[in-house]
């Protein structure tokens, strides 16, 4: 294991590397004050830019190139002096170069002496995608000097924080309640007396290196510091002007709702956790919707196969692994769509920007002419993956109507075919389908007039083996509910079928009636495959269907 030193003398560290030694350093140029007193003035030297964009290819790229004109070699020591993302590419350097030559770091930032420089992670990105190439290698040493704090910028220091109150979060109610006692209350840096500010580092790093010392790997237990890491890194991926501690704050804030959405988080606690976020300086609010930035979730190195892993909270202090499949994740992503009828030929493309998707209900949308059917296609031009495509039958119809023939050879994204239609129906339908790369809804409705009926568990298992039986991709269901014991049995039955490995969440059960929004927006929460809503409630286009804004506030 690495040794970790906290001392105020650099030229404590300066003894650390056996005299005789060539050794480079990689230095954040905004350090540079704090790098002449550290360096040797034998020492080679090689300026960096910190953040984010250093963790390119093309750095190391340059850098190794530098190392090579300086003839450095396996007998050199690397060391590595600046914030998080210095000491990762410094890290990452050390360990590929001539296949690993030894490195010390001294990390001259909050975060990154109490995370960043810790535990042996070295790594670049991948374009947008953080943290893709990378190794695990400790370095020899890791020097920290809490004088170098002091010189930080105030929301470089408040992203440390981030790190710490992390910490706390998944090991020690002690630490965290440290944190909200003796840190929050002070609004500066200059504030901490010198003991609190060793508390806060020590106190953060032995909550890590205890849990790297038990899994160096990252194969079990140091999984959990990964926690709101899932969120934040797909935050910071869409959102680049992110620093590492914001999008780190606002992916714990986002872990610790879908911690309390499900069930393993007392609301209280959730709160206390945004409650010392907040204190600390640190902003918690999105700076995008979720359907923004869940799709580079699906990217993240922790994912499993068809699995995220995510690091949830059961207590402040205590945390657990859970796994869910990417395609409810996917499902999310693209969830709730608008249903527009009447207004179609007006508002396709003011929604077609708006939202992942649009269902045309071609039966209430105005007949249009072929000029009004070209102006349709410019709506939607390069968006005709976001619509769906619904039109019901009647009875033993057979022939496909002509709109509906023609936005499918457009290349819309789906389109619904009533399980009731004749097979003549369904079968020309799916045919033109196919060829368009169209995916096909298969659905059925039970409702009616009058009080409506409520299906049983076999009438619906044998309605989905018919429906992908025939080979369609979704199954939608739609029933006018008048309890919530019904609608509870209903999702809950969707629910299990859609964990099934056969189905793998391709079945939409639309609840109707007073039951809807709060059907809705447990669908949201389950990923089912689509979430219908209306453009506004004077559009809605079934019993108590729920607004955009309503699902998606």
């Amino acid at each position: 294991m690495n040794e970790i030193i906290f001392e105020n003398d650099f030229e404590k560290m300066r003894q650390l590397i056996p005299a005789g030694t060539h050794t480079v350093v990689l230095y954040d140029r905004n350090v540079a004050q704090w790098m002449s007193l550290a360096a040797d003035p034998s020492w080679e030297t090689i300026p960096l830019e910190g953040g984010e964009g250093l963790k390119q290819w093309a750095h190391v790229q340059q850098v190794v190139t530098r190392l090579m004109e300086l003839r450095v070699d396996r007998s050199w020591f690397l060391a590595g002096m600046g914030g998080g993302t210095v000491c990762d590419f410094a890290g990452f350097i050390a360990s590929v170069y001539m296949r690993g030559i030894p490195f010390g770091l001294i990390p001259t930032t909050l975060l990154a002496q109490v995370d960043a420089a810790l535990g042996g992670k070295n790594g670049i990105h991948f374009g947008p995608y953080k943290n893709i190439i990378g190794c695990t290698v400790l370095p020899r040493w890791v020097f920290c000097n809490p004088a170098v704090l002091s010189t930080l910028p105030p929301e470089e220091f408040r992203c440390g924080l981030a790190e710490c109150i992390k910490h706390g979060a998944i090991a020690s109610q002690d630490y965290f309640r440290f944190i909200e006692n003796e840190v929050a209350p002070c609004t500066r840096f200059s504030e901490l007396s010198p003991q609190v500010l060793e508390r806060l580092i020590t106190g953060s790093q032995e909550i890590k290196m205890k849990i790297v010392g038990e899994d160096l790997h990252e194969k079990g237990i140091r999984k959990a510091l990964n926690f709101g890491h899932t969120f934040g890194h797909a935050l910071a991926a869409y959102v680049p002007d992110l620093t590492h501690g914001q999008a780190v704050a606002k992916g714990m804030v986002l872990a610790a709702r879908h911690a309390v959405e499900q069930g393993l988080l007392a609301p209280d606690r959730a709160a206390r956790l945004s409650e010392v976020l907040a204190s600390c300086g640190l902003d918690t609010s999105l700076p995008c919707a979720g359907n923004t930035y869940i799709p580079y979730m699906v990217h993240d190195k922790k994912k499993r196969g068809k699995d995220l892993e995510f690091v949830l909270l059961e207590d402040i202090g205590k945390y657990v692994f859970v796994q869910e499949p990417v395609v409810l994740w996917e499902n999310r992503s693209r969830n709730p769509g608008v249903t527009l009828g009447a207004g179609l030929d007006r508002d396709l493309a003011l929604w077609a920007d708006k939202v992942p998707w649009v269902e045309c209900r071609l039966d209430l949308a105005p007949e249009l002419s072929a000029v009004g059917m070209v102006a349709l296609r410019m709506q939607c031009m390069g968006r005709e993956n976001r619509l769906m495509l619904t039109c019901p039958v009647t009875p033993g119809q057979t022939s496909v109507p002509d709109m509906l023939r023609e936005m499918i050879s457009w290349g819309a994204g789906w389109v619904d075919i009533p399980l009731d239609a004749s097979p003549e129906y369904a079968g020309a339908l799916s045919e033109m389908a196919r060829e368009n790369g169209v995916g096909i809804i298969r659905s059925v409705h039970f409702w009616d007039s009058g009080e409506g009926r409520i299906p049983d568990a076999g009438e619906l298992e044998a309605i989905t083996q018919k429906t992908f039986g025939e080979g369609a991709d979704f199954l939608k269901i739609a029933v006018l509910t008048r309890s919530r014991e019904d609608s509870e049995a209903l999702l809950s039955w969707c629910e299990r079928q859609n964990e099934r490995e056969d189905i793998r969440f391709r079945i939409t059960l639309m609840i109707m009636g007073g039951d809807a929004l709060w059907a809705r927006k447990r669908a949201l929460r389950k990923g089912y495959p689509f979430v219908y809503s209306a453009p506004d409630h004077n559009r809605i286009t079934a019993p108590g269907q729920p607004s955009y804004q309503e699902l998606y506030p």
